[in-house]
């Protein structure tokens, strides 16, 4: 197998299942067969762009044993050149001036993985960007001003949906507002179906799966729901309407639950590595969205806490804290352990720090303390590694 195919391979295992904002067949058929990819001939800038994006990713989300064991090449040599290459490439591409769909994917592709890198201001910086984009060729709307093949409709959502994701996570690292509307998100929703059932330009409709079968898409689903009810809970209405009262709060929440939950019927997680990882992130986030339910990232002046029983919101903030750890240390989770870079308990680590130093309870701090000083050098470490 030639390195393009492995690096593809490795590609369509570990990154592609997580992010469904490339059509796989369609880049196989660029990578291997020399194809057009979507409506670019092979020689355009925008697919070179996005190969040079599809191996930092695919280099990133290796660790250094399997990099040496697959290239013969240390990770941080292998993601250093296609850093450098994705940014030339990009640079041919002219994305600040074309704005080009297939360059936009590379984009948020490279975006994604400059996080995972810990070069966390530049893509920051760069997201505005890349929204702004979005917006030019007509993202945000639920419905394209110019005619589009249901294949591209459909990929054009998914995008979207990964931008408002970055958009998302980083507003809890640096507790700011996200930039992206949740009626933006809500009003995009996406089809429950395998890339291999659609292709392009083919007009026909998609063919959607039931909620109880998993699909490529069935991932990007829950994260889509996930999102828009985190938008609800945690911050201002400056960007929309925020549920304010506790009984609609936690309708916020169980609607999650109810929307979610049907998902996870097609999921076969001792069998599969990859669903047994969806099951536990999902886990990971119905902790975390209880306890926003209850703690906003944004504490407006309009919101009025319930009361909680001494002690309850460590035990809520452990729990989520707990998730994490479950989903960090088991060995099905090593192959997408560069989204949990991505994915970091911020809120529930800040929450859980507040609290244990109130905490008079000898048994409930000893309890928790173990893991949350796990969970805060566990993000020490991997923050410091990250850009290593």
């Amino acid at each position: 197998m030639g390195q393009e195919s492995l690096i593809l391979q490795v590609f369509s295992q570990q990154v592609d299942p997580v992010f469904k904002f490339l059509h796989r067949p369609s880049l196989s058929r660029y990578f291997i067969d020399g194809q057009s990819y979507l409506s670019h001939e092979p020689s355009h800038p925008a697919p070179k762009a996005l190969k040079s994006a599809v191996f930092y990713a695919a280099s990133c989300s290796m660790d250094n044993e399997q990099c040496l064991e697959l290239f013969q090449m240390k990770r941080d040599m292998m993601v250093a050149k296609y850093h450098q290459e994705t940014e030339v490439n990009l640079q041919r591409a002219d994305y600040l001036n074309q704005h080009d769909f297939t360059t936009l994917q590379a984009l948020v592709l490279f975006l994604l993985f400059l996080q995972t890198k810990g070069q966390f201001q530049q893509a920051w910086t760069m997201l505005s960007l890349a929204l702004r984009i979005a917006q030019s060729l007509s993202l945000h709307l639920p419905d394209s001003p110019f005619p589009v093949s249901p294949c591209e409709r459909e990929l054009r959502r998914r995008l979207w949906h990964a931008i408002g994701f970055l958009d998302l996570q980083t507003s809890y690292r640096r507790c700011s507002e996200p930039m992206m509307r949740a009626d933006w998100l809500q009003s995009h929703t996406l089809s429950n179906t395998n890339d291999i059932d659609f292709s392009y330009p083919r007009n026909t409709p998609l063919p959607p799966a039931p909620n109880d079968t998993f699909t490529d898409a069935t991932f990007p689903i829950i994260i889509a729901e996930a999102q828009c009810a985190a938008r609800s809970l945690s911050f201002s209405s400056f960007l929309g309407p925020v549920a304010k009262d506790m009984t609609k709060r936690q309708q916020k929440f169980s609607d999650f639950r109810r929307n979610t939950l049907p998902y996870l019927a097609g999921c076969n997680p001792n069998a599969v590595p990859f669903h047994w990882f969806v099951k536990e992130v999902v886990s990971v986030i119905h902790a975390s969205l209880q306890l926003e339910v209850l703690e906003p990232l944004d504490k407006n002046s309009d919101f009025v806490p319930p009361p909680v029983p001494e002690g309850g919101m460590l035990k809520l903030a452990a729990k989520t804290l707990e998730a994490t750890r479950v989903l960090c240390q088991d060995s099905r989770s090593k192959p997408f352990r560069w989204f949990l870079a991505l994915f970091l308990p911020w809120h529930a680590l800040s929450v859980a720090l507040d609290n244990i130093y109130l905490c008079d309870d000898p048994a409930l701090f000893e309890s928790c303390w173990p893991l949350v000083d796990q969970t805060y050098s566990r993000i020490r470490d991997q923050e410091t590694l990250s850009d290593t």
